[in-house]
């Protein structure tokens, strides 16, 4: 998803101090998490430790590479002996850690990616999406938590996708079997059965049952609502059998990659308008049209 850059600046403004280093502390994160992740293997980078990217929107003539040119995307990196930082381009980056060319891409791409899902947080931030589930918000307290996920709760900011279904997953084990939980997949009904072991297509299964409820539940929400959220709306108003396997929803993941695919399952849509006339709003009009917003959500 995509927040234009007003929408941004918008959101930004009703966060407090304390949320906005715990964003900048995420990217940071997420970056060196993702530059360790991807050159472990190419020399260069035992020397140096990814210190943070930016995008200054423009080729700047006070930003410049060690080699004096002008930059829009900046590289910053830290010498691991002197802890000295240097700024780098692409192309200074990439023959600086003597990497191809095709894994200088692949670390821009990825970087490109960390600040989208910055935006996915101030997204659900802005339309008030911050709580757990009951069934991982139970056990939080005696699980590991990743230094991401720590930093986002402790700024009470919202979880990214992937962190939920992270949760989701560490959790299973530690779900308290009950007469609602089916925990053998013979022990499913024969439509699901047949689902999970590929009889029956899911998208033809989920588009024939419930595709229109889907549609229409997607519309109304602007795109985009937890998979778990959707699920429980089929099952309280639709039919969807209640059977759950190993702690979730026996077609959990099914459901996850029909709405992956659907053209209306967006985490950004129809929202434009509502940010139009934020700017015009006074700074009160501003927080108590966000007080409202989570009123009405909650």
């Amino acid at each position: 998803m995509y927040l234009t850059a007003e929408e941004r600046r918008e959101i930004i403004r009703t966060l407090s101090k304390a949320q906005r280093s715990a964003l900048h502390i995420f990217s940071k994160l997420s970056q060196q998490s993702y530059f360790a992740n991807v050159l472990a293997s190419h020399k260069g980078t035992e020397r140096y430790v990814f210190d943070g990217f930016i995008d200054h929107g423009g080729v700047r003539k006070s930003v410049t590479c060690l080699c004096g040119k002008p930059l829009r995307y900046e590289f910053i990196l830290r010498d691991i002996k002197s802890g000295g930082k240097i700024s780098l381009g692409r192309t200074h980056f990439q023959r600086e850690l003597d990497i191809p060319d095709q894994i200088a891409r692949q670390v821009h791409k990825g970087i490109h990616q960390i600040n989208i899902e910055l935006d996915e947080i101030l997204d659900k931030f802005w339309r008030g999406e911050n709580k757990l589930p009951k069934t991982i918000e139970e056990h939080i307290t005696i699980i590991d938590l990743t230094e991401e996920i720590k930093c986002l709760m402790s700024a009470n900011l919202p979880l990214l996708r992937r962190h939920m279904d992270y949760l989701f997953d560490i959790t299973k084990g530690l779900r308290q079997p009950s007469t609602k939980h089916i925990d053998a997949k013979e022990l499913l009904c024969k439509e699901f059965q047949d689902v999970l072991s590929g009889v029956t297509p899911y998208e033809q299964y989920i588009g024939g049952l419930y595709g229109e409820a889907i549609e229409g539940y997607l519309l109304r929400n602007k795109g985009y609502e937890p998979t778990y959220r959707i699920i429980d709306y089929l099952i309280k108003f639709y039919g969807l059998p209640n059977q759950l396997l190993y702690g979730q929803h026996a077609l959990h993941k099914f459901f996850r990659m029909y709405l992956g695919n659907h053209p209306n399952y967006v985490e950004h849509n129809e929202k434009i308008n509502e940010f139009k006339h934020i700017a015009n709003m006074t700074e009160k009009q501003k927080e108590r049209a966000l007080v409202s917003k989570r009123s009405r959500i909650y």
